[in-house]
């Protein structure tokens, strides 16, 4: 049973959204079983314990009434009954007890000694020491002795536990001797059960253990049923199973996408309580020493197939993903030598500050650079001087433009300044500036360049793209670039 599910989960992946659905299912399944096996067992308990106060009663009863109203009381009785003297004599006993002690049923004359057809055995598996039986002890102490577990081992092969409860009987007038009235109840299925669930406890105890993904399982009372060492090292704190997750929530909080702490009726835990199933929801959650952690949070209800019984849920931790991703996305959106942004994102923000004309109706200006003679500094200097050149020209871009602009390589030696809300005015006088602070010389490590920058600048209109726009400042910047050549 166990194995099988530890196959799905295997063939599902690792995933936070896979592995709570397979949990959930396998908590609702584990939940049925466990209760239907526990009610059973719980059942059998009481009955036991019940019966046995009944066979005692039953037994007393018995020892003041009729031979004949003896047997039917007595032989009612699933548990067995046996009335014996000090030297294990029986005395009388009922139909079940006569089974389980092998004792030809039928009237005696005198104490009938019991067959030792069988070895008795301690919970421990040593042999019982005669002197320390159930009925030795009643008959040394006078007290009653309950609720005793030992295993019968029968010499035909046949193995039974047995719960004895012994009650001592002192000697009267009309019994010189004392007696014992022994009961007890082959207790060999109700042991298997606890096994058994033990057994599957334990199983499922290892298989979360070996997770990489923290997993979290609740009641609906917010008792905690069971949790990994993963999720121990995910929220920064131990978790004790059977302990109330309430007295753990100070101890780590949790943060949205928003980055707003999640209140109580917010978190996944809560929701999946409230019957919501929860699917990798990203969250970060920070440790008691300020320790910040990525995760993806899947949660589901659990049920017995007829009310919620509790949640289960489980954290992914994606931190060293988002990492890469972030550094993926710089990569993909950043140039490497200028630590500016690229084409692709030069492309992308003049995009934005298009729809942002369009919504709010204010003017976007767009001013593209080309260093002049750099391909003289390349052939005469080398190429790490024209490296060197691009990097130095950036930085003496972003002085001169205002906080508020986007500064871009737009490739090779061409740049690309996004000025938004700037009059067509102020622009000309930006492009001025910059041709101005590009024509100072450069001290590189190989010598000094000189190279001055062609601005090109155009205003955007109604109707106006990203490709359009930078096409007319492309052509501005080679009109000013001949202007040059003239003067």
């Amino acid at each position: 049973m166990i194995g099988s599910f530890l196959a799905g989960v295997a063939a599902a992946g690792c995933s936070g959204a896979a592995v709570v659905v397979a949990l959930s299912r396998r908590w609702r399944h584990e939940r049925r079983s466990m209760r239907a096996s526990l009610a059973a067992a719980q059942s059998a308990l009481a009955e036991s314990a019940h019966v046995h106060d009944r066979t005692a009663a039953a037994a007393q009863l018995s020892l003041s009434t009729s031979a004949e109203l003896q047997t039917l009381i007595l032989d009612s009785l699933d548990e067995g009954v046996a009335l014996h003297d000090p030297e294990f004599g029986v005395i009388a006993a009922n139909r079940a007890a006569n089974e389980m002690l092998r004792i030809t049923p039928g009237p005696q004359t005198m104490p009938q000694q019991i067959r030792r057809t069988f070895d008795v055995f301690e919970p421990d598996g040593r042999p019982i020491d005669p002197e320390d039986t159930p009925s030795k002890r009643a008959l040394r102490t006078g007290e009653p002795q309950k609720a005793r577990i030992l295993r019968y081992q029968h010499h035909d092969g046949h193995s039974a536990w047995m719960r004895i409860d012994s009650y001592p009987i002192a000697a009267s007038a009309t019994s010189p001797r004392p007696r014992v009235l022994m009961a007890f109840a082959d207790i060999t299925a109700r042991l298997e059960i606890e096994r058994q669930l033990e057994t599957e406890r334990q199983l499922l105890h290892a298989m979360i253990n070996s997770m990489h993904v923290g997993v979290l399982a609740v009641e609906s009372s917010g008792k905690i049923v069971a949790v990994n060492q993963a999720f121990h090292d995910l929220a920064g704190t131990a978790f004790d199973s059977g302990a109330e997750l309430s007295t753990f929530t100070d101890l780590y909080t949790l943060i949205g996408p928003d980055g707003n702490v999640l209140r109580r009726h917010e978190r996944p835990l809560t929701r999946a309580l409230g019957g919501e199933t929860v699917v990798d929801e990203p969250i970060t959650l920070q440790q008691a020493d300020g320790r910040r952690v990525q995760v993806l949070v899947s949660a589901s209800p659990t049920s017995d197939g007829v009310d919620r019984t509790g949640a289960v849920l489980t954290l992914h931790d994606v931190t060293q993903l988002r990492a890469v991703e972030a550094v993926l996305r710089e990569l993909a959106t950043t140039d490497t030598l200028t630590a500016l942004p690229n084409r692709r994102s030069v492309l992308d923000r003049l995009g934005q500050a298009l729809l942002r004309q369009h919504r709010q109706n204010h003017r976007v200006s767009v001013l593209f650079i080309d260093l002049d003679a750099f391909k003289a500094v390349n052939d005469n200097l080398g190429h790490e001087a024209g490296d060197e050149l691009l990097v130095a020209a950036a930085g003496r871009i972003t002085t001169v433009v205002r906080p508020c602009d986007f500064v871009g390589r737009h490739g090779g030696d061409e740049f690309v300044i996004i000025a938004e809300d700037i009059d067509p005015g102020d622009a000309h006088g930006l492009a001025m500036r910059l041709e101005a602070a590009l024509s100072q010389p450069f001290l590189l490590t190989a010598g000094v360049a000189r190279v001055g920058g062609s601005v090109g600048v155009a205003h955007a209109e109604h109707g106006s793209t990203p490709d359009s726009l930078l096409a007319v400042a492309d052509a501005a910047m080679y009109r000013a670039k001949r202007r040059h050549r003239i003067q």
